[in-house]
This record gives structure tokens, C-alpha cells and sequence, in this order.
């Protein structure tokens, strides 16, 4: 049998225990825990930000398509911006935004002309502010979409 000797092998089993690399198991436990404490938060904010965005990204996109019907209702003869108002808050979804939009309307006299229809929403009415802990507030930012088309 080889016998190597030396600080790096140690000649006897109680060194040997004392040299061993594997951490205890109330060791490990506790390392584990501190990584959970240390990552938590950090899996939490990165989820908030998920399904913020993705609330948000749905609402913009119903107020892009409510701004285009609302642009082909104003395109047409007779669209008046009473129809416009309709049919823009018919394609809204959301309640907080079909309560708390905006509509302007410019244009469209005579055929030939053009015709701007734009749609504003507040953001906090699409998705909760989840972020607002972390500094990213929703607050006082609008959603808008604007559409221009030819009056027929």
C-alpha cells in the first residue's frame, strides 16, 4: 500500500476528517437559506416586471386598434366624432380604460382630406403598479396611438 505524507495528505484519520471539504449539513442549510433570502426578491421583481409589461403591452395594443376603427369611422361620410367616441370605446376592453380614455379628432372636412384620429389612456388604469417599489411607476404615464387616414 502507497502511503503519501505530507500537509496535503495527512497520515491520520482524525486530520483527514479535519482537512475534509465537504461542508457540514447545518452548513449547507444555511447556505442554502442566505442564497434564497439574497435571490428572492430578485425572482419577485423580475416576475412583477413580466406580467406588468405583458398588462401593459396588451392595453397599447387596444388602444392602437381603437384609434384605426376609430380613424375608419372618421374616414367615412357622416363619421362625427360622437360615432368616433362609440366605436372607440366598443373596441376598448379594459374597463380602466374604457372609463378614463381620451379621443381627438382632427381633419376631414371633404374627401381628400386627411384625418387624424388619437387615443390616449393612462397606464395605471391597463396593469397595477406592481413596479412602484422598485422606482418604475406607472403613474402619469399615458398610452397613445395616433391614425391617419384619407376622408372618402
Amino acid at each position: 500500500m502507497l502511503m503519501i505524507r505530507g500537509p496535503m495528505f495527512p497520515a491520520t484519520p482524525k486530520l483527514a476528517a479535519r482537512f475534509d471539504a465537504r461542508p457540514s449539513r447545518s452548513r449547507t442549510g444555511a447556505l442554502l437559506t442566505m442564497e434564497l433570502i439574497l435571490a428572492l426578491p430578485l425572482l419577485v421583481g423580475l416576475l412583477f416586471a413580466i406580467v406588468e409589461m405583458g398588462l401593459v403591452w396588451e392595453a397599447n395594443h387596444q388602444v392602437k386598434m381603437a384609434s384605426v376603427v376609430g380613424a375608419r369611422i372618421a374616414a367615412h361620410p357622416g363619421g362625427d366624432l360622437a360615432a368616433v367616441e362609440n366605436a372607440v370605446e366598443n373596441t376598448l376592453l379594459k374597463a380602466g380604460l374604457k372609463a378614463h380614455h381620451t379621443v381627438h379628432l382632427e381633419g376631414g372636412e371633404h374627401a381628400g382630406d386627411l384625418v387624424s384620429v388619437e387615443v390616449r389612456a393612462l397606464m395605471s388604469d391597463a396593469a397595477p403598479d406592481l413596479l412602484a417599489f422598485l422606482g418604475f411607476s406607472l403613474a402619469h404615464q399615458e398610452l397613445v396611438a395616433r391614425t391617419v387616414l384619407l376622408k372618402e
